[in-house]
């Protein structure tokens, strides 16, 4: 990570460097889906613009590209100006949200958008980077109203959902996943990955079924290399289904998969 803004990363000459080379690569190869993502996670929160002119462009024909929009416009909406450099997740924002410039229209788009994946993905953010903030003692004024709003957006297409804005508790994708995982099948490491020392952490947002299957999983943030064996593998996990008023319910959970070499 390198930034424009004050902070532990600033490095404005190193940043005009790297996102030079960046849309280098990006106009050599449109295509390539991993390019377009690390370059659109370099360029966030110093030139969220161009990330997210980079993104649209590619929406109708990469559809992970929607989650990573939905996490630069939730990032940028509540006015992060600093994240932790080992999970991603904002530490640092400005007292009040912004009124003006990219945050207003990360802001506007979230309040418009009907795109359930790029809502999702701003929802997930918004939930844990509030926790995170929040824990900084750095939630921005006008937190709680924002995140009641997104949710009900989200309600929206998936009127069930147990996800909450209350940041003093786990969220629901956290009860879902360690109490009602039945079937999980790891996925292999990719030999490639693994003889380069590659790990991380790969997150996805899910919407789990009435019966237990995941119907769709979204990628959050994570090395690109782990996103298809992660992907094959969900498409065997099951839960059991959660219920409500004993009524089984589709959800909306977090999922993280760990690869350490």
């Amino acid at each position: 990570m390198l930034f424009t803004a004050a902070g532990p990363f600033q490095n404005a000459n190193g940043f005009d460097q790297i996102r030079k080379r960046w849309l280098e690569q990006i106009e050599a190869t449109p295509n390539n889906m991993s390019v377009l993502g690390h370059a659109a996670y370099f360029l966030r929160l110093s030139d969220p613009e161009t990330a997210e002119q980079l993104l649209t462009r590619a929406l109708p024909r990469m559809g992970g590209v929607a989650t990573w929009l939905g996490e630069l416009y939730a990032l940028t909406a509540i006015g992060t100006t600093s994240l932790n450099y080992k999970n991603g997740m904002p530490i640092t924002a400005e007292s009040r949200f912004p009124d003006s410039g990219f945050g207003k229209h990360a802001q506007r788009e979230l309040q418009t958008t009907t795109d359930r994946r790029v809502l999702l993905s701003a929802l997930d953010v918004i939930h844990y980077g509030g926790s995170s903030l929040a824990k900084a003692k750095a939630l921005p004024e006008g937190f709680d109203s924002f995140c009641r709003m997104l949710l009900q957006r989200v309600k929206e297409f998936h009127p069930d959902t147990t996800v909450s804005c209350d940041l003093s508790s786990p969220g629901s994708g956290d009860d879902v996943q360690a109490g009602a995982l039945v079937n999980h099948p790891n996925p292999p490491y990719p030999s490639d990955a693994h003889s380069k020392a590659i790990q991380g952490n790969v997150r996805f947002a899910a919407i789990v079924g009435t019966d237990g299957k995941i119907q769709s999983a979204d990628l959050l943030s994570g090395p690109l290399v782990f996103y298809e064996p992660c992907l094959s593998a969900l498409k065997k996990w099951s839960y059991k289904p959660t219920m409500l008023n004993g009524e089984p319910v589709e959800v909306l959970t977090q999922i993280d998969i760990n690869f350490v070499r």
